[in-house]
């Protein structure tokens, strides 16, 4: 009788255990999911992140879904991130809006993308958490609860899942959905019903659905099916496979609606993995990616945990490493290598640190272990979120320069587009404008103009001199600050390729102009901090050393260019795009498009003098230099104390072969303090054909002092040299234009004629 109440007694005891077990597992679990959500909002919370380059799309792209179009018409990643963000800014809107739907789109479009931002990244945060989460159910279905706890805290401090964090991109939410795929592949080793190979296509389709390279994980459900005894010919392998082609699909339905778009980004894309950015191959993310993100004792562990997988030989193990092994493919095939793209290998590392700490044998010793494999993450990771908080230099910078340059100032910038401080400018409002109006029309901008005027911010618009597309001067180049009238030339510098300037540049820049404000990160100086070579985010994977701060050093300089203080109105700054929008359109050959674009500026900006020089370039272009010159003459009226359009009269008058007026109008734009390479070009071309040979000679030495890499003045020189006699000096100017350009047929032909070829 005492027997049975006692084994009674411990039956009804038995789940009140498991289930104190149960909560304080999610207890503690919760706990890690804590800590993981501090440490990746911290830098949110606390500092003003600079944006990295690829963060525009996933503000700008899910807005233009609210025009009714569901087509991103970008094909670079799937859609189903976009979607959801798209979704998450209509619910932003109707909890948060002043305006109605379409202004308020407008206004984050054109003017305060910032908050938008700032929610694309709490979005990501989820993610983040998430996968923490998803790892530790893992490692716990594999390896029981400790294991998932290891691997949740792994996670939670792998210093490159937290750096990425920060950023609105696709790679954090790829690796949560990535352990989804491989969970629902672990269950089908135990489960076998019609619902679990439907859970497993669904979840692959979805991480394929974020990013393309996620199709590599479809072998482990096959894997899985295999090892758990089943046929290789059953059909709900195929049932897996359908299940995971319609969440893709359903998700990313254009990719099948616009296949021929589709195809040419994604063939584009598999052109830029093959090429790469310098480092990449297979060991990339071996020993770079997968160290930097646990340290170097975790990561000589993880091998040591997949020889010991191998040696045990079990089941989910092997489904584990398969895993591994075609997440690794995925990501290693081509010559492209950021640590990013091994966010999901990360996951799957923090599962196998965590089953690798189940199987240790004594059980005193694993938490003692368990502290010394941590050390190295949570220091990086504190260490990289107080980086992170901190103000990056270019956001300072932006914040002094708005405040004390005025707007419409002319600013030649200079290190590379993707490391540039991100003023308000000319050029991004164009890309916006192009954008908004493909989505939504020209029609529906027209009725936003009252708005944007009414909302039109506060801070001031500038030029930037330098482009994305014009990477050849983006070093240094005092003939484009000179030709461009830059009152201002911004620079900056870093051991990432990103930022580089030209040291002869710095040394014409002391010479020329004066330095008014500089940003320098604390602590880059005297140490070498480790950055991921191919990425533009200045936030280091490791050696952190003394640095406080992320960013280039960034420098100011002021020239003697007067700039006069101008304040645009949003019509203004509208038509200012529109000008660049035209000519684009009249370098793809879409004169009438362009003509008519040109017009519409016209019609916004009136007498802007921006606008007035695209019209006297446009009428110059079309052969119609008559009213080329009045629009020119105008500009004159309205700009006394510049020199550029003297130069472009000048320019003009030599086109159309009116070589006095062209002479005076240029040795007037000299005497104003012009002094560009272009302009002595001119000068010397001029005085050639008036019969004054050597004042030709004197002008084009002074355009090569100025350009010694310019390839028609050395030609020009060579040819006005050899018609003045002076043959040794003629053939050394051809052989140098030669030298910069060997295929310039002119130079050549003429050499063969001197018999210097």
């Amino acid at each position: 009788m005492a027997q049975t109440s006692l084994i009674a007694n411990t039956a009804r005891s038995l789940p009140i255990k498991l289930m104190d077990r149960t909560v304080l597992w999610r207890l503690a679990l919760g706990g890690v999911l804590l800590l993981a959500l501090l440490l990746r909002l911290w830098p949110l919370l606390a500092g003003d992140p600079a944006w990295h380059p690829d963060e525009y799309s996933f503000v700008f792209f899910p807005l233009n879904f609210f025009s009714g179009d569901l087509n991103p018409h970008f094909f670079t990643y799937p859609t189903l991130h976009y979607y959801l963000l798209g979704v998450v800014y209509a619910l932003f809107y109707f909890f948060s809006a002043d305006f109605s739907f379409y202004e308020w789109t407008a206004y984050h479009y054109f003017w305060h993308p910032e908050p938008l931002m700032s929610v694309a990244r709490l979005v990501g945060v989820f993610f983040a958490v998430l996968g923490v989460w998803g790892s530790a159910v893992l490692a716990r279905r594999l390896a029981g609860a400790g294991a998932g706890m290891v691997a949740a805290l792994f996670l939670a401090f792998n210093v490159l899942h937290v750096r990425q964090s920060a950023l609105a991109a696709v790679d954090i939410p790829l690796a949560f959905w990535s352990l989804g795929a491989v969970w629902a592949a672990v269950r089908l080793l135990h489960k076998d019903t019609l619902k679990d190979y439907g859970l497993a296509g669904l979840l692959l389709g979805l991480a394929v659905s974020c990013k393309y390279p996620a199709a590599a994980l479809a072998p482990v459900i096959v894997v899985a099916h295999v090892l758990a005894g089943r046929r290789v010919l059953d059909w709900r392998i195929a049932l897996a496979g359908i299940s995971a082609l319609a969440a893709f699909a359903f998700t990313s339905p254009y990719i099948l609606l616009d296949l021929s778009l589709f195809k040419e980004h994604f063939m584009a894309q598999v052109q830029h993995v093959e090429v790469g950015r310098g480092q990449g191959g297979g060991m990339f993310h071996v020993w770079t990616s997968l160290r930097y993100g646990v340290g170097l004792l975790a990561w000589t562990a993880t091998w040591g945990v997949i020889a010991s997988l191998f040696y045990r030989s079990r089941r989910e193990d092997w489904v584990l490493l398969a895993a591994v092994l075609c997440s690794y493919a995925a990501i290693s095939w081509g010559q492209l290598a950021f640590v990013r793209y091994a966010l999901p290998l990360m996951g799957f590392q923090s599962i196998l640190l965590g089953v690798g700490w189940s199987l240790l044998p004594a059980k005193n010793w694993r938490y003692i272990v368990l502290l010394l494999l941590l050390v190295e993450p949570v220091y990086g990771s504190l260490r990289l979120v107080q980086i992170q908080a901190a103000t990056d230099t270019r956001m300072q910078a932006r914040t002094w320069i708005e405040t004390h340059v005025e707007e419409g100032a002319r600013i030649a910038n200079f290190g590379g587009w993707a490391g540039d401080v991100r003023l308000r400018t000319i050029d991004d409002l164009w890309w916006r404008l192009r954008h908004f109006e493909s989505a939504f029309g020209r029609a529906r901008v027209d009725g936003l103009l009252d708005f944007l005027e009414r909302t039109r911010p506060v801070a001031p618009f500038y030029r930037y001199v330098v482009q994305e597309g014009d990477r050849a001067r983006a070093s240094g180049d005092w003939n484009l600050v000179a030709e461009r009238e830059a009152a201002y030339i911004l620079v900056h510098d870093h051991a990432l390729a990103y930022s580089q300037v030209d040291t002869a540049f710095v040394g014409v820049l002391a010479a020329r102009a004066e330095r008014v404000a500089a940003w320098e990160p604390q602590g880059l100086i005297e140490f070498e901090p480790i950055y991921d070579a191919s990425d533009a985010y200045y936030v280091p994977i490791g050696e952190w050393g003394a640095l406080r701060e992320p960013g280039p050093a960034v420098e100011l300089w002021r020239t003697d260019s007067l700039h006069e203080r101008t304040r645009w109105t949003a019509r203004e700054l509208l038509a200012l795009a529109y000008i660049q929008e035209a000519d684009t359109q009249r370098r793809v050959g879409d004169v009438a498009m362009a003509e008519e674009t040109l017009q519409r500026a016209l019609d916004l900006g009136g007498e802007l003098a921006e606008i007035l020089y695209a019209l006297a370039e446009y009428y110059e272009r079309a052969g119609d230099y008559e009213n080329a010159q009045q629009v020119y003459e105008r500009i004159k009226r309205k700009m006394p104390k510049s020199w550029r359009p003297y130069k472009a009269l000048g320019a003009l008058y030599l086109k159309a072969g009116e070589y006095e007026a062209a002479l005076r109008e240029m040795e007037q734009a000299l005497v104003m303090g012009a002094e560009t390479p272009g302009l002595y070009n001119n000068l010397g071309v001029v005085s050639i054909n008036m019969g004054a040979l050597n004042r030709g000679v004197a002008y084009l030495r002074q355009a090569v002092e100025l350009a010694p890499e310019r390839v028609d003045i050395w030609y020009n020189l060579g040819v006005v040299l050899q018609g003045t006699g002076r043959r040794i000096e003629a053939v050394a100017a051809l052989r140098r234009a030669v030298e910069i350009e060997p295929d310039h047929a002119n130079a050549g032909a003429l050499l063969r004629e001197l018999g210097e070829l």
